[in-house]
């Protein structure tokens, strides 16, 4: 029996990804302070991790690891806990986990699909919060003319999010 909140970190290829779990599923997913995009590049990363004991002990683990190498994952059966969000922050966010693969929206693309069309700096303050980067894939929201600003709130990983979007081909 789990007793949470647990939490469980995984290395990948940008380094070690923190995984924050509640009774009602991922609760935050906490991304390197510090991304060495130059491990990104190694064949050899992985050379003491077994895919296949990860597999076995939980499944995001692979499908993380796999969305580092490129491939395309799909995180949308894996259960998020918004319960301290608000109603609107969980419309942003939901909608946002929509945006596919290699594709991206606007800030005002969601705020007008959740018939708030003139809230789109409100969604950028939500995103800016997004507790679990990648599953809930704020790094494929972009300003209306198609250009990256911000990422994950004061941090401003603008290089990361750069990096998310050229991972899925974006650029």
């Amino acid at each position: 029996m789990k007793i949470f909140p647990c939490f469980d970190i995984i290395q990948t290829k940008i380094g070690s990804i923190r995984i924050e779990y509640s009774a009602n599923g991922i609760k935050k997913i906490t991304l390197p302070i510090k991304p060495d995009y130059r491990s990104a590049n190694k064949d050899d990363i992985y050379a003491n991790t077994n895919k296949f004991k990860i597999l076995k002990i939980n499944p995001l683990y692979i499908d993380l690891i796999d969305y580092f190498e490129g491939k395309n994952k799909d995180f949308s059966n894996y259960q998020i806990d918004l319960s301290t969000f608000s109603y609107f922050a969980k419309l942003v966010l939901n909608l946002c986990r929509k945006i596919p693969y290699g594709k991206t929206k606007s800030y005002q693309w969601i705020a007008k699909n959740i018939n708030s069309p003139l809230s789109y700096r409100a969604v950028g303050q939500v995103l800016a919060k997004n507790p679990c980067p990648i599953i809930i894939p704020c790094h494929r929201v972009v300003s209306k003319q198609g250009k990256v600003t911000g990422y994950l709130g004061k941090e401003k990983k603008i290089d990361l999010k750069k990096y998310f979007l050229n991972l899925e081909s974006y650029f």
